[in-house]
């Protein structure tokens, strides 16, 4: 089982011409069974992206600067032993971000996280599992003098999942995580983490998504190195035709900075999808972002227009199978 996608799109704002831009992505990702119960998944993707103003950990630009751009490389991989028909699965998974800005004098973020992260999901019942899940993420800068931010996180969580009926499923898990940096002189930081989400299928042909977060954000911001993020939103989809579908979604969130400014974003938009055929997907979408701030200079909103292009010019399934995840996201053993 193998997909192979690439995607683009171009942003337009109502404001500041120079925010404007245009982003790519490509990826990839391999599935491997290569008994009846162990599993290897293999996923990469490599980008352009950028920073977009108002964002959560994002810094205070000047009204004439461009957003911070970026280049993007991430590869990664999972081992999974059992099947969700076992009472037990183990799955052991790591990843590797290559972040590297280009514009803005920002070479002092570029940047290499790894990320590894091993679980336990029991089976306790055909529709319910409990697991255990470990992630730790190493994350060093490139830049000489950049050192100093280098630091390690560590997450531990419990959970469980459940799947009361085909229209319905739900997500919960609940821990500690904690930052710890390489130099002395930087507070280390720890703070409870979560992470839910309710799924629900009203219809044959509409999905809502519910889901709540609490966790660490990489800042960009040299007087506050790490950033608590806790968020809120719902998202709910739905298919109009086979080949046309749309999407909405709301979102808040809460930020606390280590240097006391404290943000809240209101994130929301709307959009369709036209699926050209089945590799070709063309895209639409509009979003609002809202930033307040005890600090007037973060604050900001504004509104853009997305155009987008994915292409999945190799998109083949063993029958029965799950799509796979190529975003780097190791949890969600099938």
């Amino acid at each position: 089982v193998y997909e192979l996608g690439v995607s683009a799109s171009s942003e337009t704002y109502d404001e500041f011409v120079n925010l404007d831009n245009d982003s790519y992505n490509l990826n990839a990702a391999v599935r491997l069974d290569l008994t009846e119960i162990l599993k290897v998944d293999v996923f990469g993707d490599t980008g352009e992206g950028c920073d977009t103003r108002g964002g959560t950990a994002t810094r205070v630009l000047p009204p004439d600067t461009e957003n911070d751009r970026y280049d993007q490389t991430r590869y990664g991989g999972r081992v999974t032993l059992g099947r969700r028909s076992n009472p037990l699965q183990i799955f052991l998974g790591a990843q590797h971000l290559d972040l590297d800005f280009t514009n803005n004098d920002q070479g002092q973020r570029d940047r290499e996280d790894t990320r590894l992260e091993g679980g336990i999901f029991f089976n306790v019942s055909p529709r319910t599992s409990l697991f255990l899940d470990a992630v730790q993420t190493d994350i060093d800068y490139k830049e000489e003098g950049s050192g100093i931010y280098d630091s390690t996180d560590t997450a531990y969580f419990v959970g469980i999942g459940w799947e009361p009926s085909n229209a319905t499923s739900l997500l919960i898990e609940a821990g500690q995580i904690q930052k710890e940096f390489a130099d002395s002189t930087l507070e280390d930081k720890d703070t409870e983490s979560y992470r839910g989400k309710l799924k629900l299928l009203p219809t044959l042909f509409t999905t809502l998504n519910v889901y709540t977060s609490r966790t660490f954000e990489e800042t960009t911001i040299r007087s506050s190195p790490v950033t608590i993020s806790d968020l809120m939103g719902v998202n709910l989809s739905h298919e109009f035709t086979s080949s046309v579908r749309g999407q909405a979604y709301y979102n808040l969130i809460d930020d606390e900075l280590v240097d006391a400014r404290l943000d809240e974003i209101t994130d929301y938009g709307i959009g369709v999808y036209y699926d050209l055929n089945r590799y070709l997907s063309l895209g639409l979408f509009w979003d609002r972002t809202e930033r307040k701030s005890t600090d007037p200079l973060a604050a900001y909103e504004t509104d853009a227009i997305t155009l987008s292009a994915s292409l999945k010019p190799v998109q083949v399934r063993g029958f029965g199978e799950p799509d796979i995840q190529t975003t780097g996201d190791l949890r969600g053993v099938e």
